[in-house]
Formats: structure tokens, sequence, C-alpha cells
């Protein structure tokens, strides 16, 4: 009996040219966005914005992004700090000043101003429950991002 290995994600693209057209196969082939994370470690977000026919404006992938805020974060010293930071503004897929924006943790150019109060309102308007009860969960889980994600659960299952 003739085992095939099945290919790697980096040969469908080199096959099909392009991520996008290497998903858009496996999509056409049978297997589900899941599957294809699954098995071929693509994110999931970029497989349903292949998908989806969006086009990328940066290709960066976010992840990358991620680890190098990871090791950074591990880092110590001054010196393997400013070494990881020149690492990474002397890549090719973003550009030096939304590196350094990101580098800095300042996104955008103007504050939004936005506080706690306007995102807790936005939260209850958002998933329908009261205030005080965003505010009462914000106090047990003590941060606004697990509380939406925590309402936003709730909310799907009823």
């Amino acid at each position: 009996m003739t085992v095939v290995k099945p290919p790697t994600f980096e040969e469908l693209v080199q096959m099909y040219g392009s991520p996008k057209a290497a998903v858009q196969h496996l999509i056409e082939s049978g297997f589900t966005p899941e599957q294809i994370e699954w098995k071929w470690g693509v994110p999931y977000h970029l497989i349903r914005l292949f998908i989806a026919g969006i086009p990328l404006k940066n290709p960066a992938p976010f992840s990358s992004v991620v680890k190098v805020y990871e090791r950074l974060a591990v880092l110590r010293s001054k010196k393997g700090k400013e070494t990881g930071l020149a690492k990474f503004f002397q890549r090719e897929d973003l550009g030096l000043e939304m590196k350094t924006r990101l580098a800095l943790g300042n996104i955008i150019e103007e504050s939004l101003k936005v506080g706690p109060g306007t995102v807790e309102r936005a939260v209850s308007l958002a998933t329908g429950t009261s205030i005080r009860e965003v505010r009462k969960l914000l106090i047990d889980y003590g941060e606004h991002g697990e509380v939406a994600f925590l309402l936003k659960n709730r909310r799907k299952k009823n």
C-alpha cells in the first residue's frame, strides 16, 4: 500500500502562487476553515479574510508582531530589548512609523478620549445588559475585555 504525504502549506503556496489561492483550493477540496487551521497552521482570521475576498492591506501576520512583544517582555536587559526592537524595526512587512507606534503602544496619533465609563456604557448598550451589571462584572473580573467577552457569550446563548 502506497502512502502519500500531503503537501505542506508552503508547498501549496508555491503551487498555487499565493496563500489566498492555496486556501481557496483547500476550501474547494472540501476542507473546512477549522480543518485548514488545524492541519496546516494557517491563522483562522486569514482564512476567513481569504474566503470573504477581502484584500489584505498589510500582509504582516499579527502573530509575528505578538512574538516580538512576547520576546521583549521576557528580556531583562536594556541592551537585549534594544537589539530586539532594532531587529523588529528592520523588518520589511510593516512601515517604520507603524512599528514605532506599536513599540510605544500608541497605535494612532490622536487620543480618542475614551474613558472607562464610556466603554462601560458602550458594552452595556451593545450587549443589552444594565450598566450596574457591567460594573459588577468589572469588579469581579477586573478587565473590560473580559467583561465584554463574557457578556457577548452570554448573549449568544440566550
